[in-house]
């Protein structure tokens, strides 16, 4: 992915990970390489709603990202319009891949973030929970749906997996 301009991959509405996060755990990973900055937020892996400019739907939006700062992120967005987010307090390096995950306990209502399969940060339920389904949103990977950047590095072996148990403290990446 080249940059602030480059191309992203858009797996539209059809793509398997559509699942209500609202009654059901979710966990995402990829490997992240990043060449330098993407422009304002880098964009990753994320499940967006319709948007405009820097406001979301009401229906839910989840992102992974190797955010700007150079931090793992990972965010599941609920019904009072905030986000549960998990970032991670040590920034990334440049040219380094990266094994970036993010979990969504829907029990607990907490995200965690993983970089190279140790907890970078977690973060319990605000107010509201995860935000409705709506299967008509898209699955992107490579761009930040606030700023419309696109990553400048690469994304390999993403998965988003529904349900089951999800990794509260640190794994072993495949």
């Amino acid at each position: 992915l080249p940059g602030p301009t480059g191309n992203y991959v858009n797996l539209g509405a059809t793509h398997p990970g559509h699942f209500d996060t609202a009654s059901s755990n979710l966990f995402v990973e990829a490997w992240f390489y990043s060449s330098g900055p993407g422009g304002g937020g880098i964009g990753a892996l994320q499940h967006i709603a319709a948007v405009s400019g820097a406001s979301v739907t009401t229906t839910e939006v989840w992102g992974l990202m190797f955010y700007q700062g150079n931090y793992a992120d990972f965010y599941m967005y609920n019904t009072t319009n905030s986000a549960f987010e998990s970032r991670n307090t040590t920034a990334l390096q440049y040219n380094t891949w990266y094994h970036i995950a993010g979990s969504w306990d829907s029990v607990a209502k907490k995200t965690y973030v993983f970089v190279n399969g140790s907890v970078g940060a977690t973060v319990g339920s605000l107010t509201g929970s995860a935000r409705a389904f709506d299967p008509t949103h898209s699955l992107q990977l490579g761009t930040d749906f606030y700023t419309g950047n696109t990553a400048n590095g690469y994304i390999r072996d993403v998965r988003v997996i529904q349900g089951g148990s999800v990794p509260t403290a640190s794994f072993t990446p495949d």
